[in-house]
């Protein structure tokens, strides 16, 4: 069965422990990721968000079911992945003495 939309979570924090120095470096570096997810056959289309050095990073790649490109209005079906987040953000407010 294929995927039809996947967030790889992973993938980001790989970005964030990878030291690229230009942009052009790190353009390069998630083109050569993603093509590999795309290679397995399980992903159609990538929304990538990133933060580095205060710097906002967003890169679409792929093509919807619909044949059209992602974009900053694509909604993906992320699933029980909300419950991560979720979680985490009670885990902090906890820590902060906010709840």
């Amino acid at each position: 069965m294929k995927i039809k939309f996947f967030i790889i979570p992973l993938i980001i924090i790989t970005f964030l422990i990878t030291g690229c120095r230009q942009d052009d470096e790190l353009y390069e570096f998630i083109g050569k990721k993603s093509d590999s997810i795309f290679a397995s056959g399980k992903v159609n289309s990538l929304a990538i968000g990133l933060i580095k050095n205060g710097k906002v990073y967003k890169i679409y790649k792929g093509q919807l079911t619909n044949g059209k490109r992602p974009d900053k209005q694509t909604l993906y079906e992320i699933a029980s992945l909300t419950k991560t987040f979720t979680g985490t953000l009670l885990a902090r407010a906890v820590l902060d003495n906010k709840v």
